[in-house]
């Protein structure tokens, strides 16, 4: 009875990491299509980056069939960037870079999905912040000319990975994120003669900033943590009880053999 209650919680302890491993893997060979179609895309052959889409969706829509993985917010901002990527691939008149960018924020979603730590999004914040810079600087300098062209240029980037935040950070964390950003495209016109628009600059700074920061920190999910606990102190006491019956076994059998010997 003992030894069956050993096996049990050693099957308990497993079981959740072993439906993790599984959705995982699914999902990393999503992953790989989804970055695949990027290559393509950038290779300016669309037709083949929207059949790959297309055998994405199909895929996505059989590993949905079978489990529940995804919450609601996700499935939606899923959903939103693979449309908006597979109509970037269809409309005609749609420039090159602007194909790129919409396939690369849908990228940018399927591997923050499936990535728990450092997401990819998370490499473009050197090209983000560099922009930013240059646009801050426009700032201080009063260039206006300057200043929209850069502007234009960290929307862009920003509203490539800002779906990827959304499912990353605390919903008002990004929320307040995209209030400042968003405060600054509507009021461009006339934020250079804004006294308080160094003071704008520096609290957007900072936000972007911690935002990257929050997401390049290697801590080991609690969770994860919790299975390995589990698990491991299920093997370690069906070790223990396994070698403890081995000996007693062994014992058993040479004091029978010193009873016959005598």
């Amino acid at each position: 009875m003992k030894k069956m209650m050993m096996i049990l919680a050693i099957i308990f302890a497993i079981m959740p990491s072993v439906s993790h491993a599984n959705h995982t893997h699914n999902w990393e060979d999503l992953d790989i299509v989804a970055d695949q179609a990027l290559q393509l895309v950038k290779q300016q052959k669309y037709e083949d980056a929207s059949k790959l889409l297309s055998y994405f969706s199909d895929q996505f829509s059989k590993l949905l069939s079978h489990e529940s993985m995804l919450s609601m917010d996700e499935l939606r901002i899923i959903t939103a960037t693979y449309e908006d990527a597979s109509l970037a691939l269809t409309t005609i008149s749609m420039p090159h870079e602007e194909r790129v960018q919409s396939v690369t924020t849908f990228r940018l979603v399927v591997d923050a999905i499936e990535s728990e730590h450092q997401p990819l999004w998370t490499e473009m914040e050197g090209s983000v912040m560099t922009t930013f810079q240059s646009m801050k600087e426009a700032v201080s300098e009063g260039n206006s000319q300057h200043f929209n062209h850069q502007l234009n240029e960290f929307l862009g980037k920003y509203q490539m990975i800002y779906p990827s935040v959304r499912l990353d950070l605390e919903a008002e964390d990004s929320q307040r994120i995209d209030s400042f950003v968003t405060f600054l495209d509507k009021y461009r016109g006339e934020f250079l003669t804004n006294d308080s628009k160094m003071d704008h600059m520096n609290v957007i700074e900072e936000e972007l900033t911690r935002m990257f920061k929050q997401m390049k920190k290697d801590d080991a999910d609690p969770s994860l943590i919790w299975v390995m606990i589990s698990t491991g102190s299920a093997i370690i006491l069906t070790l223990t009880y396994v070698g403890w019956r081995k000996y007693k076994g062994d014992k058993e059998k040479h004091a029978a053999r010193k009873r016959l010997n005598d």
